[in-house]
């Protein structure tokens, strides 16, 4: 089976075809994200069995991918290869969604405004950080 390897200064991510196809399919026809549409033009036509992905908005494809426990992910820091569902998740800055950022008091209100952000991070069992998205910022 095609599979989709991606790499950052931490790890390299190793995912299904099938399975990045049918998460750019959703984004595609919910919610009509362009540079989705090109990054499935970009791997559906690709004729190798690994296909190399260098996309700045891959990241966010690889936090649906993992939230799933889809792939496997080799550590450079361990130098270990983990399958997907023995990573850790992690909230990153103020959480993974605004939602989940605690009423500030009037005080604090303001300033907090100004410099909030969030998202989520992956860390391999030996607490070696693999990837680290930032997912909003007010």
């Amino acid at each position: 089976m095609p599979t989709v390897r991606y790499e950052n200064d931490d790890a390299i991510f190793y995912f299904d075809l099938q399975d990045v196809e049918r998460i750019l399919k959703l984004l595609i026809s919910k919610y009509a994200v362009p540079e989705a549409s090109k990054l499935l033009e970009k791997i559906s036509s690709h004729s190798a069995n690994l296909v190399p992905i260098r996309s700045s908005c891959f990241p966010f494809i690889i936090l649906d991918l993992l939230k799933e426990c889809r792939g496997s992910i080799q550590c450079k820091a361990c130098g270990k290869t983990y399958p997907a569902k023995d990573l850790k998740s992690i909230p990153v800055g103020f959480g993974k969604t605004p939602f989940s950022v605690p009423q500030p008091s009037f005080k604090e209100s303001t300033r907090l405004r100004m410099s909030m952000y969030g998202g989520e991070a992956y860390l391999c069992p030996e607490d070696h950080e693999l990837i680290s998205v930032r997912t909003w910022i007010s």
